[in-house]
Parts: C-alpha cells; sequence; structure tokens
C-alpha cells in the first residue's frame, strides 16, 4: 500500500521500485482503501474549526503497516492506517484497519484480489496506530498509540476546567477528534468525562493496547485488544522467535 511516500519522492527528482498493491483514496471491492470509518461502518467526516462536520471524508493517507498472511493455501494482508495530521500538528485519532484477499500471478506479482475493512466496534475502535509485525502464528499485531491521562476523566470537580485548561488542550482535542468514531462532531467547548461517556461511549481506559487481529475460518476479520500486555503510548514493537516475550516501545514524553 502507499500513501504519499512516492509523490514525495517524485517530486524531489526521486525514483522508486515500490510496486504498490493498492493507493489509499482508491476504490477496491465497493470500499475506499483508508477511508475512517466509525463504530456503525459509516463514513467519518473531518471538522471545520467549530467542531462541525465537513462534507469531507477522512481518508488516511498513512498505511502504517502491512502484514502479509498464508492462511490455507490463500495470501491475505492486514493494513493498518494513521489518522492524517491536522492544522495543530497532532492527528485526528481513529485509527483504521483493512483485510484484503491477495492474488498472485506466475511472475509472483501481488495484486489485491478483494478489500473490506476490519469492525473494530466489539474493541471500541483503535485510537491511533503505530508500527505493527507478522506473528509466526498467522495474526497481525499492531499498537495504539493514544492513551489518554485516565485521571483527568476520573475527577469529579471541576471536570470542565479540567478538560478545557490549556496543561489539557492537547488531551482534550483527541478526544473531540476521536469522539467522531462514536458519531459525535463537537467543539469540545462543553466536554466533560461524563458527557463523553453517556453521550458517545467513550472512556479512556479502553484504549493504549496491544491488538491482535486474525482471519477466522470463513476468512473474516476477529480482532482483539490484549489488556495484559500494558496500556500506554504505543509506538512499535516486535515477537521474538520463542512466539512468547514481545518487546515494546513507548512514544510518550516520559516513555
Amino acid at each position: 500500500f502507499a500513501g504519499n511516500a512516492p509523490r514525495c519522492l517524485k517530486k524531489f527528482g526521486l525514483q522508486t521500485l515500490m510496486d504498490p498493491l493498492q493507493r489509499t483514496g482508491t476504490s477496491v471491492t465497493n470500499y475506499k482503501i483508508g477511508r475512517i470509518l466509525d463504530n456503525k461502518l459509516n463514513v467519518v467526516y473531518k471538522q471545520d474549526k467549530n467542531g462541525a462536520k465537513t462534507a469531507d471524508e477522512d481518508i488516511s493517507t498513512s498505511p502504517d503497516f502491512t502484514s502479509l498472511l498464508n492462511k490455507d493455501g490463500k495470501i491475505y494482508s492486514f493494513t493498518q492506517f494513521a489518522s492524517n495530521m491536522v492544522t495543530d500538528g497532532t492527528r485526528g485519532q481513529i485509527g483504521a484497519l483493512y483485510l484484503s484477499e491477495i492474488t498472485q500471478d506466475e511472475e509472483g506479482k501481488l495484486m489485491i484480489g478483494k478489500t473490506a475493512p476490519v469492525d473494530a466496534s466489539p474493541v471500541g475502535g483503535i485510537a491511533g496506530v503505530a508500527g505493527g509485525v507478522s506473528t509466526s502464528w498467522t495474526t497481525h499485531l499492531g499498537v495504539e498509540s493514544m492513551a489518554i491521562n485516565a485521571k483527568i476523566f476520573d475527577k469529579t470537580a471541576d471536570e470542565n476546567k479540567n478538560l478545557n485548561n490549556i496543561v489539557f488542550s492537547t488531551i482534550r482535542a483527541s478526544i473531540v477528534r476521536f469522539l467522531r468514531y462514536f458519531g459525535t462532531y463537537t467543539d469540545g467547548a462543553d466536554l466533560t468525562s461524563k458527557s463523553a461517556r453517556d453521550n458517545s461511549g467513550f472512556h479512556p481506559y479502553r484504549y493504549g493496547y496491544v491488538f491482535e487481529a486474525s482471519i477466522t475460518d470463513q476468512a473474516e476479520a476477529k480482532i482483539e485488544k490484549h489488556y495484559a500486555m500494558g496500556r500506554r503510548m504505543g509506538d512499535s514493537l516486535t515477537v521474538m522467535p520463542d512466539g512468547k516475550t514481545v518487546y515494546m516501545t513507548d512514544a510518550s514524553g516520559k516513555g
């Protein structure tokens, strides 16, 4: 999969031998590659400066990692997408995952047969992605890059002030953007932990984990989060040859 990298290289007069399987924004089997979807698999839209929904779809141009998996003699790939940067330099927070079936011609060239988005609603969605790896047991491991400071949400006194204080402005912005996953478009002016939970279903403790995607015997995607592996602002991970040891890095300021 390719996002902006090939165009950036061309801009500087450079060429790449990379042969993309598919480009973000193009359609395959009725699905637009990289399109960010909500918990009901509806299209997520960008927000204007006041937090209102615009007419522009949120389509990621940042494919983060693609795993190639061989199951029952067929080749599949999971591709995880990071949300695009917004004007303040942070991301839109909602991550996306697509499962594709890959075909291969006689010369070995890979091509997309069909693709579909993975429904992440059973785990509350994916809050950002940063790094992934293919496992020896034919699954895809990824890590969430958004781990909201949950202590702020646990405060019962003066919640609104805490979330709108300049110290927590980045946290507030992250929550506001992620709430789109639940169909909520807001500028966050009246955002409190109670309103985020009651009106949308968002809670910070659901995010900041390693997630694993597998392929069922019906060739469908299944996703789960591994809470026992700890909560962090994930950056990358790797699985050791023993199949049970995982090294992970933390992207937070104190990680």
